[in-house]
């Protein structure tokens, strides 16, 4: 048994409130940007159709790349690695931003996932998304 004036230090892991973010990790997260490759479809059963396939690949970026680049809605689709304009280069279908740039739905699915995740088809005000996270 611990002495008195040690046993009043010791903290039990179970029950330590978690640690608070702090002002300097607040603003971490708020400047934190995420790279995600998307497709946009209209409709979820084409998402469920490119979720899995894109599964049965391996979900790489260069599977996403494809696909995007033949059946995604999105002006994103257009990116090319080799583009003279900025906004164009890149890989088709990615998007870099922080938080409170996108749709609500869009910007919870890509922070929330880890990178190399390809996240499951869910629905913003734009269409249906299959999104995978790059970093």
């Amino acid at each position: 048994m611990l002495p008195t004036h040690l046993a009043l230090h010791h903290i039990n892991p179970a029950r330590a409130a978690p640690p608070r973010m702090g002002l300097f990790d607040s603003l971490r997260e708020a400047a934190r940007e995420v790279t995600v490759q998307h497709i946009l479809v209209s409709k979820q059963a084409d998402a469920l159709e490119i979720y899995d396939a894109l599964l049965a690949e391996g979900a790489t970026s260069e599977a996403v790349s494809k696909v995007a680049s033949e059946r995604s809605l999105c002006g994103s689709a257009r990116k090319r690695p080799d583009a003279k304009l900025a906004q164009l280069r890149g890989k088709p279908g990615e998007l870099r931003f922080r938080r409170g740039s996108m749709d609500p739905e869009f910007q919870r699915a890509a922070f929330e996932a880890a990178p190399g995740t390809l996240v499951a088809p869910f629905r913003s005000q734009s269409g249906w998304h299959v999104m995978l996270v790059n970093e």
